[in-house]
């Protein structure tokens, strides 16, 4: 069950961290104290998620049942996480119309494949049959995707203005 629920609040965690970035201004900057108020908030959340995964798992409706297999809770939470998933995919659908200071392609990319596993995790019957194996291969994919878009973009960018600054200077 403990190791259910982390993976559970992890992709709960992690859609909503999209969805948010999905339906936020991409064009408004942050302050740097509205920065550290969101990374407050974030470090809260996970703090609390963990707090309740390790010292109160009994507050937790059950997610695997042996020899019965997943609950309707589980499956629901996974459907929740699909569902946020979907709207984010369409909201970075939206922006991609547009031009960009972050690659809207690579998230919209990321959370299309995350709701995709998490088709996959709503199942399996055992945490070694082929659905929850699918399952973290397109998770791994959509992750690669969010690294494309987030490091990989974050690290070129710099170079990318350097060379236009280069040109101008030509």
């Amino acid at each position: 069950q403990k190791a259910i629920n982390f993976w559970l609040m992890a992709r709960l965690l992690a859609a909503g961290a999209l969805l948010t970035v999905a339906v936020l201004p991409p064009e408004k900057s942050a302050s740097s104290s509205s920065r550290y108020a969101w990374l407050a908030a974030v470090l809260s959340l996970v703090g609390t998620a963990y707090w309740v995964c390790l010292f109160h798992a009994d507050l937790l409706p059950q997610t695997y049942l042996p020899g019965s297999g997943l609950t309707a809770f589980k499956i629901g939470a996974e459907f929740f996480v699909i569902a946020m998933n979907l709207a984010a995919a369409g909201s970075f659908w939206l922006q991609m119309r547009r031009p960009l200071r972050f690659n809207a392609a690579a998230l919209f990319g990321a959370v299309c494949v995350m709701a995709l596993s998490e088709g996959f995790f709503t199942l399996y019957a055992t945490t070694s049959d082929f659905y929850n194996f699918a399952g973290h291969i397109y998770k791994l994919v959509s992750y690669l995707f969010l690294y494309r878009a987030v490091f990989v973009e974050v690290i070129e960018e710099p170079y990318r203005e350097m060379a236009r600054m280069g040109d101008q200077l030509r």
